[in-house]
């Protein structure tokens, strides 16, 4: 797992690495630990406003608040890739960040940063970063969780993180 220190730089010149096989997945403790970072936030009035204001499916809620949280352990654990959200997942990540001052304080005690939002990922250039992004995300998600985002498989067309 890269540092922090390294990471940023990594961002700061967009030079974001793809390509899992240059890399070692880490271990299940450091996922167990990033996991745990996660599940330690509190979306509940969140998903409530989904559920109640935008008509989410109360399951629609619980899977996408289990497959956020994934992805936010995916961050703290590989905060040198690109690592490509679902449609359904962004919008929920998008919620989070409406939320600012709480969005704020959930990266901090995270990630110990912000976690910025790219909306221009796979727009700037070529579609194939996008693409390779969001199969990243799978491979991800399968190695770790043994799933991807199933149900919510589609890429999303034009957001990522950096």
């Amino acid at each position: 797992m890269l540092n922090r220190q390294t990471s940023d730089v990594l961002r700061e010149n967009k030079s974001v690495k793809i390509n899992i096989e240059d890399a070692e997945f880490v271990s299940r403790s450091e996922m167990n630990e990033a996991m745990a970072l996660a599940n330690s936030i509190e979306l509940e009035q969140m998903n409530d406003k989904l559920i109640n204001f935008y008509g989410w499916s109360n399951e629609d809620v619980s899977l996408m608040s289990d497959y956020y949280k994934k992805w936010l352990s995916l961050h703290v654990c590989y905060p040198e890739l690109a690592i490509a959200p679902s449609i359904k997942l962004d919008e929920y990540w998008h919620m989070h960040i409406l939320d600012t001052q709480k969005y704020m304080e959930d990266c901090q005690m995270i990630f110990g940063r912000y976690l910025h939002h790219y909306p221009y990922f796979g727009l700037e250039g070529d579609k194939e970063e996008l693409n390779n992004g969001f199969t990243l995300t799978n491979k991800l998600f399968e190695h770790h969780f043994s799933h991807g985002l199933t149900g919510f498989a589609n890429p999303c067309s034009s957001t990522a993180c950096r």
